[in-house]
């Protein structure tokens, strides 16, 4: 097979990724989306992609980076302006609560920019490094990570993931709540009638007190002042398709009809701002050929690799022949990997779905938050060689199996 001895020296590439992620994480320092070290990061991934492929660009965009988090701002002052209010003014406090969820829904779950122009304009950047064929490209296929870093998770590092996912459950089932005490004040007492004359109303007003001390731990559910190292998450993603261009160079394998490159996105943390971007700079761009985009992010737990074929918050169904051929890669490596959905957020791949290209994200974490997943924790004394290692073999057959494809 064609990338037999790349698998053979995976354990010189899984060296690379890991000497590599520890020079980014000492060079550049933090690298939250639009800071200098992280367009300095993604300028140096260009510069190490230079040697080994034959075409590399970089392309600034701008983000206004607080906006996709900061939401949580405007939407918990307006529930807890709505808990206020509610005791003289039902249909205001409805209409508050309403606003708050609609940023929440917009923002978080749909990663819509609805807030953006009320926070600072930054620049950020995206890296595209292309290796070309020998002859007519047939098909495409294009690695892609994210190469800033996220503001950390305060609950997350101070106690555990269970207590992060606890505290926004109960606070989001206490909005919920709320909102149904609200809208029953409307109906009862009337749009513009305090409740204080209505004993059961008022008891049930009260309830929705107990969560009112969960919705201002909101406040701080992330730090901006602390931005994590992002070793594994997601300098993991950036050093594996370098990596795979640079085992291609130096085993002198080319393809004869397949075209291969990585992406070094951006903005990712910011809300998939930096794939954004690259969609909307590429939308008319690779339409030649079938082209499949591998999103690879977080690479350090094996164990619970999974390829995800629904993103955002499992609303976007991703491409279902590259989670297939994943799986057989993995099949074929000995590696287990389990088809999965990102129930809880999104991946850079949702962004290229949504923009018209055939995409899938594989992670390699457990879901339930481990205690590094952006925190100070995710250091590059800790990224997973071993990981790093089985993902490369099954990249390797992934890609053989689209190359197969042009015969």
């Amino acid at each position: 097979m064609k990338l037999d001895k790349l698998k053979q020296n995976k354990g010189q590439s899984a060296d690379f990724m890991f000497g590599f992620i520890g020079d980014v994480i000492k060079k550049f320092g933090k690298r939250d989306c639009g800071s200098q070290g992280e367009r300095d990061a993604v300028n140096y991934m260009a510069q190490t992609a230079k040697p080994y492929a034959d075409s590399v660009t970089t392309e600034p965009y701008h983000a206004n980076t607080l906006a996709f988090m900061g939401w949580i701002y405007i939407t918990v002052t307006l529930i807890l302006a709505a808990f206020v209010v509610a005791f003289f003014a039902p249909l205001v406090s409805v209409v508050l609560i309403l606003i708050g969820m609609s940023l929440m829904i917009l923002e978080f779950v749909l990663y819509r920019k609805v807030v953006d122009f009320l926070f600072p304009k930054r620049e950020s950047l995206n890296m595209t490094a292309i290796k070309k064929p020998t002859c007519e490209v047939k098909r495409r296929v294009l690695i892609s990570g994210h190469a800033d870093a996220a503001y950390e998770w305060t609950l997350n590092y101070r106690i555990n993931g269970k207590a992060f996912i606890a505290h926004f459950l109960i606070s989001v089932i206490g909005i919920l709540y709320f909102t149904a005490v609200a809208v029953a004040e409307c109906v009862i007492t009337g749009m513009f009638a305090s409740p204080l004359n209505n004993t059961s109303l008022l008891i049930a007003l009260c309830v929705s007190g107990i969560f009112v001390p969960f919705w201002i731990l909101m406040y701080i559910l992330f730090n901006p002042k602390v931005v994590v190292d992002g070793a594994t998450d997601n300098l993991t993603g950036c050093a594996m398709g370098l990596a795979f261009l640079k085992a291609l160079k130096d085993n002198g394998v080319d393809f004869e009809h397949t075209e291969v490159g990585c992406i070094c996105a951006g903005g990712e943390e910011a809300g998939l701002r930096g794939a954004k971007a690259w969609v909307k700079a590429h939308k008319n761009d690779f339409k030649d050929c079938p082209t499949t985009i591998l999103c690879l992010d977080t690479l350090r737990e094996e164990d619970h690799m999974l390829v995800n074929y629904k993103d955002m918050n499992g609303l976007i169904k991703c491409d279902a022949e590259a989670t297939e051929l994943w799986l057989d890669a993995c099949k074929q490596e000995g590696v287990t990997c389990k088809k999965g959905s990102v129930a809880l957020g999104a991946t850079d791949a949702a962004a290229y779905t949504e923009g018209g290209f055939n995409s899938v994200c594989v992670t390699a974490m457990n879901f339930n938050l481990p205690r590094y997943y952006h925190t100070r924790l995710d250091v590059a004394e800790d990224v997973n060689k071993e990981c790093l290692e089985k993902t490369f073999a099954v990249l390797c057959d992934f890609v053989e199996k689209i190359d197969e494809q042009t015969k």
